[in-house]
């Protein structure tokens, strides 16, 4: 008889401990929310294993072209050395479109989204080559249609080479012993000048006339066509006045076909020649 009631209390005892385990605020939450509980562990347990590492990625670009194997290879670089590894949750987006921004020259822009759980898709645009520019740091500089610095090139042969590789490449060749690129911190570097000439190159080539090269010269920029006529303009003066004058002007040439060699906005009244 004994034996039975010896047993019968350590079946009570085993009870009571396990319905006091049981009673946990924690331990009936798991019992309670199962499912979750499970798929907070298997979160939990992912970090420690790189499961949320960013490793992988997907270039995209903007307005639908083919991205340059160079600008590819540089992104691909940049990803490599500042973000491989990183946790997809603390990563910011900004704060690496913006880095991608600076790193790279010839970047415009980036977006980025992120795609659980550790996934990367960069949409891209790059700046467009316009021209070649020898300035007064006697260097030859690749510069954006907003005279964004690019690339340089022709380290060695210098003014020769850079015309040649305007040529070459079909940009507009820019000449001037009077400016360089400015460099600020925060921005990419910039030809400043080439905001008021870039209106003027724009206008211009509206009227079908192929600008191959440039020349800025005691604040007066001349431009020469295909067909080597001049196009005179001044920036200490308003432009957009000038811009308005040559709109007139070229409207008038195209419409009577006259032949001229150069045409000067500087004044009121444009003097052309033939």
């Amino acid at each position: 008889m004994s034996e039975v009631v010896g047993t019968s209390i350590k079946k009570k005892k085993r009870s009571f401990l396990k319905d006091r385990i049981m009673r946990f605020k924690v331990v009936a939450f798991i019992k309670k929310n199962l499912f979750l509980s499970v798929f907070l562990l298997l979160l939990i347990l992912s970090f420690p294993v790189g499961f949320w590492d960013v490793k992988k990625y997907e270039f995209y670009d903007l307005n639908g072209d083919i991205i340059s194997e160079t600008i590819s290879s540089s992104v691909s670089n940049y990803l490599k050395e500042n973000v491989t590894g990183e946790n997809y949750f603390l990563l910011s987006p900004l704060t690496l479109e913006k880095g991608l921004y600076m790193a790279i020259p010839k970047l415009k822009t980036a977006k980025i989204e992120k795609v659980a759980p550790n996934k990367l898709i960069l949409f891209l645009e790059v700046f467009d080559e316009k021209y070649t520019a020898y300035l007064r740091d006697q260097k030859c500089y690749i510069l954006s249609y907003e005279g964004i610095v690019l690339d340089s090139v022709c380290e060695k042969e210098k003014t020769q080479c850079c015309q040649q590789y305007a040529l070459d490449n079909s940009l507009i060749y820019f000449f001037s012993q009077e400016v360089e690129p400015s460099i600020s911190e925060g921005e990419k570097d910039k030809l400043l000048i080439m905001e008021e000439v870039g209106k003027i190159v724009k206008i211009v080539e509206k009227f079908n006339y192929k600008i191959e090269r440039i020349v800025l010269n005691k604040e007066i920029v001349e431009l020469y066509d295909d067909s080597d006529r001049v196009f005179r303009f001044t920036i200490s003066a308003d432009i957009d006045t000038q811009l308005k004058r040559f709109i007139i002007v070229a409207g008038k040439i195209n419409s009577d076909e006259m032949d001229f060699s150069s045409l000067d906005l500087r004044f009121e009244r444009p003097v052309m020649r033939e």
